[in-house]
C-alpha cells in the first residue's frame, strides 16, 4: 500500500456514500492532505480561525487536570506555553499526576518537552546503540517487528535492542502485531532536526535519517552478501533473479556491507526495502543504480 492509501480512498470513494453519511478525518494542516481532499469540499475546522473556541477548551482541560492553587495561578502561563497543543497538555497531566510539575519552568512547546524528557531519559545522550535502535525506527517504511526485524537491522543482539526499546516504549510503543509504531509524529519530527529550539542543547539527540538510510542499506547487503555463496540457488528460493545476484555483488564491492553488525537481518525485509535504503542514503553511487 502507498503511503496515503487511506488518503486516495476518501477521495476517491467517498464520494459514492449516501449523503446522510458524514465523516470527521484529523489531520495535521498538510499541503497533500489538502489538496487531495478540496474536491469534496470539506469544512475545514482550522485551529487558527477557531483559536478562541480552542483555547476555552484547554482552558476547561486544565481546570480538570491542575491540582493546588498555585498550578490553577499558572494556567494561563500553561496555556501559553502550551501554544493550545493538546500534546502539550497531556504532558502537562502526566507531570501532574507523577507529581514532577515545575510551573517556573516549563518548557517551551513540545521541541521544549522533547528535549527535558529525553535528557532524562538519555542522560549520555544517544549512545551507539541507541543511535542504531532509532536509526532503524526513523528510517524503515514500515514498522518493524521488534524480535524478528529490530534486532538484526539495528546491528545488535537481541537483548541489547529489546533493553534500549523498552527504555523508549513511551515514545515508540509496541502493538499487539510486535511491532514498533511511532507514538506521535512531533516525536520524529523533533529527532531529525525540525522545530528546534537553539536555546536547548539537543544536538546530542538529533538524528541524522540519511544515515539511517545508510545503515539499513548496509544492514540489508550483510543480510543478503550470503547468498552468493551459497551452494545451491538461494536466488529461485527467494524469487530473486540474475540482476539481484549482480546487485549484491556491487554492493560488497563498494563497500556497503559493515562487518560490525552482529546479527544479520531477515532476508525478506532486506530484499525488498534495500533498494529504498540505498536511494535515499546519499551518495552510494553504483550501488544504488
Amino acid at each position: 500500500a502507498s503511503k496515503n492509501s487511506l488518503l486516495e480512498l476518501v477521495a476517491r470513494d467517498f464520494p459514492e456514500l449516501p449523503s446522510w453519511v458524514a465523516v470527521l478525518l484529523t489531520s495535521r494542516p498538510e499541503l497533500d492532505v489538502g489538496r487531495t481532499l478540496k474536491p469534496l469540499r470539506p469544512t475545514v475546522l482550522d485551529a487558527e480561525t477557531n483559536r478562541a473556541k480552542c483555547d476555552t477548551d484547554a482552558r476547561t482541560y486544565l481546570r480538570h487536570v491542575l491540582k493546588t492553587p498555585e498550578q490553577h495561578q499558572q494556567l494561563e502561563a500553561i496555556l501559553t506555553k502550551s501554544g493550545g497543543l493538546l500534546l502539550y497538555l497531556h504532558y502537562i497531566r502526566e507531570d501532574v499526576t507523577n507529581g514532577v510539575l515545575d510551573v517556573e519552568n516549563l518548557p517551551d512547546g513540545l521541541p521544549g518537552v522533547y528535549t527535558d524528557r529525553f535528557r532524562s531519559l538519555l542522560p549520555d545522550g544517544i549512545t551507539d546503540d541507541v543511535r542504531r535502535v532509532l536509526d532503524v525506527i526513523m528510517a524503515a517504511p514500515v514498522p518493524v517487528h521488534v524480535f524478528d526485524e529490530l534486532p538484526g537491522l539495528a546491528g545488535l543482539d537481541r537483548t541489547t535492542a529489546l533493553g534500549i526499546m523498552r527504555r523508549l516504549s513511551q515514545y515508540f510503543p509496541i502493538r499487539d502485531d510486535h511491532r514498533i509504531y511511532v507514538f506521535h509524529k512531533s516525536i520524529t519530527d523533533w529527532l531529525i532536526g525540525e522545530g528546534r529550539d537553539r536555546r536547548y542543547e539537543t544536538d546530542r539527540y538529533v538524528i541524522d535519517r540519511v544515515a539511517a538510510h545508510r545503515r539499513l542499506a548496509s544492514s540489508c547487503a550483510v543480510s543478503l552478501a550470503p547468498l552468493l555463496g551459497e551452494d545451491d540457488d538461494p536466488f529461485e528460493e527467494t524469487g530473486c533473479f540474475a540482476s539481484d545476484r549482480h546487485a549484491i555483488e556491487v554492493l560488497c564491492r563498494a563497500g556497503v556491507v559493515d562487518d560490525a553488525h552482529r546479527v544479520s537481518p531477515p532476508r525478506d525485509y532486506a530484499l525488498r526495502w534495500i533498494v529504498t535504503h540505498l536511494l535515499n542514503g546519499g551518495d552510494f553511487g553504483d550501488a544504488a543504480h
